[in-house]
C-alpha cells in the first residue's frame, strides 16, 4: 500500500512537471506578439460589449489643468480632505470638497478627472448619470475609489466592481488615459493617469510616464519612474490598471 501511495505521489508530480514544462515550451513557440495581440482581441471584444472607452474624454480633461498651480497636501492632511481642485457634485449632491487652499494629492485628482470627464461626455450626449451610480451609491464608489478599505487596486476596484471599467492585466495592452494605481518596493504608491511605457533597447519595459500630481513636478505634470528593483522604484507586480468604460444604455 505505501509503494502505491508513492507511485502515485510520483506520477502527480512528473504530469505537474510536464504541464509545466509544457506550458514554457508553447510560450518559447509562440511569439509575444502573437500573444499579446490574441489578448487584445479578446479585450476590445470585451470593452466593446460593455460600451466605449472614456479616455478621450479623459485626456481631453487634462489638458485643461493648469500646471504649478495647486500645492500638494502634505501628509496629514491627505488623511483628512479629498484633494481635489474644487467641489465635486454628482446629480446635485456633493460628494467631494475641497480645501481652502485647493491643495491636491495623486487619487484625489485622478478621481476629480474621472468625474471631470464623465460631466464633459454627459453634456455632449445629454446622459445624466455615470452608470448605474445614483444618489444612493455614489459616496460608496468614491470610498472604492479612493481605496479607504485597504484595497491596493483602488479605483481599479471600484471601476470593475460598478461596471465603469476593464481590468488590463497585460501591460501592453495599456492605452493613455487608462487609470493606473501603483505600489513601489518602498510601500508607497501613486494613482496616475497612464501615457506611455518606457522601454530598453530589447522592447523590455523599465519605466512607466503618467500625467498625475507629486511633489517632484511640484504639483500636477506629466512624469516619469522606474520600475524596479529598487527600494523607491516601482514594483512590477504591483501594477493595477483599468480602462474606464461609457457603458451602454
Amino acid at each position: 500500500m505505501q509503494e502505491k501511495r508513492q507511485r502515485l505521489l510520483i506520477n502527480s508530480v512528473l504530469i505537474v512537471v510536464s504541464l509545466v514544462a509544457a506550458f514554457f515550451v508553447f510560450k518559447m513557440l509562440i511569439p509575444q506578439e502573437e500573444i499579446v495581440s490574441s489578448h487584445k482581441i479578446l479585450l476590445e471584444k470585451k470593452i466593446r460589449k460593455m460600451g466605449t472607452p472614456l479616455n478621450p474624454y479623459i485626456l481631453e480633461v487634462i489638458e485643461k489643468f493648469p500646471k504649478g498651480v495647486y500645492k500638494i497636501c502634505d501628509s496629514k492632511r491627505v488623511k483628512t480632505c479629498f484633494g481635489v481642485t474644487r467641489d465635486i457634485y454628482y446629480q446635485g449632491k456633493k460628494i467631494a470638497s475641497t480645501t481652502p487652499d485647493h491643495c491636491i494629492y495623486c487619487i484625489g485628482l485622478v478621481f476629480e478627472v474621472f468625474m471631470d470627464a464623465w460631466e464633459l461626455y454627459d453634456k455632449r450626449s445629454g446622459r445624466q448619470n455615470i452608470g448605474c451610480l445614483d444618489k444612493n451609491n455614489i459616496r460608496e464608489f468614491r470610498k472604492r475609489f479612493y481605496g479607504v478599505y485597504g484595497n491596493k487596486k483602488t479605483f481599479v476596484d471600484a471601476l470593475t466592481r460598478y461596471g465603469l471599467g476593464v481590468e488590463i492585466t497585460n501591460p501592453e495592452l495599456a492605452e493613455p488615459g487608462d487609470l493606473v494605481q501603483f505600489w513601489r518596493y518602498n510601500n508607497t504608491g501613486h494613482a496616475v493617469i497612464f501615457k506611455r511605457w518606457i522601454k530598453d533597447a530589447n522592447g523590455k519595459i523599465t519605466g512607466i510616464q503618467f500625467w498625475s500630481a507629486q511633489y517632484t513636478t511640484r504639483g500636477i505634470d506629466y512624469h516619469s519612474e522606474q520600475i524596479g528593483p529598487y527600494r523607491h522604484n516601482v514594483r512590477p507586480d504591483k501594477i493595477y490598471i483599468v480602462r474606464p468604460i461609457i457603458p451602454k444604455e
